[in-house]
């Protein structure tokens, strides 16, 4: 089965506006909300850890199943028990990361309502072109969160046929496929995702230079996996 399933997730760099008052111009009101937004993707960020530790941890697990033969059946069904408990875990750790991004993309509906009202048709499409990128990159993380539930429900029933004493050795490896292919997908949109991740964090600091707003960027880690 797979050796790697998501790999790392780069984060959103944070910015810090220096004015102390906020919504004096339509540029301020956005940066407000985007970095807002930003802030409910905490949750999102702490799940990432806990994550890759289980998924080790599953991935262990089964390693040590396939060393087992049919006639340690009790070895393998207990086994197979701690994998799906740890799928339980995983999923329960991915639902507060979906809530986290959740929150984050509704707030971030604010942003787009304020783009017309910005000073020049340059800041404007800067804005625009911003917010595509937020805008895709909140549907990758949507696509991606869906199949790596799928892939968990497809791990789940090779726990459970894995117990069946019925089960034959090309159903298996079936099931296993699918589950490669699904982690494959998984890959696939996480690289999507950090791509757009990375170009946000391009985008942004540079849409705030062009409303010449005085912004300095706080680190809040270089990177979280995910």
């Amino acid at each position: 089965m797979r050796a790697v399933k998501r790999a790392a997730s780069i984060s959103v760099m944070l910015f810090v506006l220096a004015a102390c008052s906020f919504g004096t111009t339509p540029a301020e009101d956005m940066y407000e909300h985007l970095e807002e937004s930003l802030a409910l993707e905490q949750g999102f960020q702490e799940q990432q850890e806990p994550l890759v530790e289980l998924e080790e941890k599953e991935q262990q697990i089964y390693e040590e199943i396939i060393t087992y033969t049919t006639e340690e059946m009790d070895k393998i069904s207990a086994l197979a028990e701690e994998g799906l408990n740890v799928i339980e875990e995983r999923e329960e750790l991915l639902l507060k990361e979906k809530e986290s991004m959740e929150a984050s993309e509704e707030q971030f509906k604010n942003v787009q309502p304020l783009v017309d009202e910005l000073e020049t048709d340059e800041l404007k499409q800067a804005a625009e072109e911003l917010i595509a990128v937020i805008e895709e990159r909140y549907a990758t993380y949507q696509s991606l969160h869906e199949v790596y539930m799928k892939a968990l429900t497809l791990e789940k029933e090779m726990y459970t046929m894995i117990t069946d004493e019925d089960m034959t050795m090309d159903a298996f490896t079936e099931q296993v496929n699918k589950i490669n292919t699904s982690y494959e997908e998984i890959s696939g949109l996480n690289s999507t995702f950090n791509d757009l991740t990375n170009q946000y964090n391009t985008l942004k600091p540079a849409f705030y230079e062009l409303a010449e707003l005085d912004v300095t960027f706080e680190k809040q880690g270089e990177e979280a996996a995910a």
